[in-house]
């Protein structure tokens, strides 16, 4: 009988080593089927840089595509990517966009830090007697200091003779948006984009100029493919809130100020707008909420503020 059992019980512990063993290989070689990718993304000064956006295209599975955007500490990771060779872009604002590629491989975690050259370093570094590198740099110093009308004919220099320099092109186009002379700013940002597609400010610049022009049409589509990129863009998410307010259309006012106020949940006009659009749909409860939200917030009082309180009166005696 003693026998017996120490037969059993060897071979219960046999079954036991084996099955350990087993799933250890199974998790070493087949547990890990993504890959990592993290790190900081600096200026040339080493100091990191906020709301970069990097975008990572499988070159492989082509459907595979990411984009992060860096924190106030310049970092940024992508977990899960599947193992493949991966295109990546750097970009920012004022800044030369980065590309390159990168190998991602099953089970490691890659640190991969970035330093992006300042578009005003650039031109910089590129003086050589080029002329329109000269006439660049000069106008924006002039720009700095506003001094507009001085600035826009070195910048026409520039381009007549690097027509593709699309930092003179931008700087062009901002000045002449500062000059209030929309239709010339709007030119020069869509040029800019042709040579720099998603360009950031020049989505941007192109939906304000549109909208001071009275383009609503123009100035939707081009905030909303701003948004797509700066999600995290509050002024935005509640600039096509009012405007879809404006315009009646009530779905997408909702959409849009539940946004702003996502990002931002201490502005109390996000929560008026979305609270008089749930009026205007029959979603009562949910415009009482949000009304008394935008009285809370606004203890200075006002207007507004009296209006919000009696619609939450005249509501809330409804049964």
């Amino acid at each position: 009988m003693k026998r017996s059992i120490r037969r059993g019980t060897f071979s219960r512990i046999f079954v036991l080593v084996f099955l350990m063993s087993f799933l250890s290989v199974y998790y070493l070689y087949c547990g890990s089927v993504t890959g990592t990718l993290k790190g900081i993304v600096k200026d040339e000064e080493g100091h990191p840089l906020e709301n970069a956006t990097i975008t990572m295209q499988s070159k492989v599975k082509s459907i595979v595509k990411l984009t992060r955007i860096t924190d106030e500490k310049g970092f940024y990771s992508f977990i899960g990517l599947p193992p493949d060779l991966f295109t990546f872009s750097i970009e920012k604002q004022d800044y030369v966009k980065t590309q390159g590629e990168i190998k991602i491989r099953a089970g490691f975690s890659l640190t991969q830090n970035f330093t992006l050259q300042s578009a005003e370093s650039w031109a910089r570094k590129m003086e050589g007697g080029e002329k329109h590198v000269v006439n660049f740099n000069r106008a924006n110093d002039l720009f700095k200091k506003r001094k507009y009308a001085e600035a826009l004919p070195l910048l026409n220099e520039a381009i007549s003779e690097k027509s593709d320099m699309w930092q003179a092109h931008f700087l062009s186009a901002l000045i002449k948006y500062n000059m209030k002379d929309y239709p010339g700013a709007c030119e020069g940002f869509e040029t800019v984009l042709s040579l720099q597609p998603g360009h950031e400010g020049s989505l941007y610049y192109i939906g304000m100029t549109a909208f001071k022009a009275g383009e609503k049409k123009k100035a939707l589509d081009y905030f909303k493919r701003y948004l797509s990129i700066r999600s995290d863009s509050f002024e935005i998410a509640n600039r096509l809130s009012v405007i879809y307010y404006n315009d009646s259309n009530y779905t997408e006012a909702i959409n849009y100020s539940r946004k702003a106020i996502e990002i931002n949940p201490g502005y109390g006009e996000s929560y008026r707008i979305l609270g008089l659009s749930l009026v205007q749909t029959g979603d009562i409860p949910a415009a009482i909420e949000a009304l008394k939200k935008y009285v809370e917030l606004t203890p200075e009082g006002g207007e507004d503020v009296e209006m919000a309180k009696q619609l939450v009166e005249a509501f809330g005696s409804v049964k």
